[in-house]
């Protein structure tokens, strides 16, 4: 998850065709057409706009039960050439956020780790949303935008840090 949220978390136009590569060979079927288009358009996105993306982590989490881990932190955008945005000259060169990568992770048959489930938002973790998703990595219920969590909820209060 450490990995894979590092390669996801930092992309520039130069490293983005091979990171998309890396990413896609390690979902798991039912995860490869959904995810691989979202990744071609963020690959598009990118090129066009010249940005670049960094992931700064802050720790993580594994819930054992639900396997599920999360991976959190800042992530930041900026042009890749360090000017400001031509569209919006009066804009800021880059844009940090906190940021979470949620990921179930599977060993297939021969041993090889198969990400079956890949999430990623803006916000802290919503630990509390590993009941629904099944081990498969099915989604029974969509994260909702802007969904405030209760301090139990957040990193700075969890329990169980790695």
């Amino acid at each position: 998850a450490l990995f894979i949220s590092h390669m996801i978390g930092n992309i520039n136009p130069r490293n983005v065709e091979f990171v998309s590569k890396q990413v896609v060979a390690m979902l798991s079927p039912n995860l490869e057409l959904e995810k691989e288009r979202d990744i071609r358009r963020m690959v598009d996105m990118m090129r066009m706009s010249n940005l670049t993306q960094s992931f700064e982590v802050q720790d993580l989490k594994y819930e054992a039960s639900t396997r599920m881990v999360w991976v959190w932190g800042y992530k930041t955008i900026r042009m890749a050439n360090g000017q400001r945005n031509a569209a919006n000259p009066s804009s800021e060169s880059s844009e940090r956020s906190r940021w979470t990568y949620e990921f179930i992770i599977r060993l297939n048959e021969m041993g090889m780790p198969v990400v079956t489930h890949l999430d990623q938002y803006a916000d802290t973790p919503h630990f509390d949303r590993a009941a629904d998703v099944t081990e498969e990595g099915e989604i029974l219920e969509p994260l909702k935008k802007n969904n405030k969590k209760d301090a139990k909820n957040h990193p700075e209060n969890a329990k169980e840090q790695h």
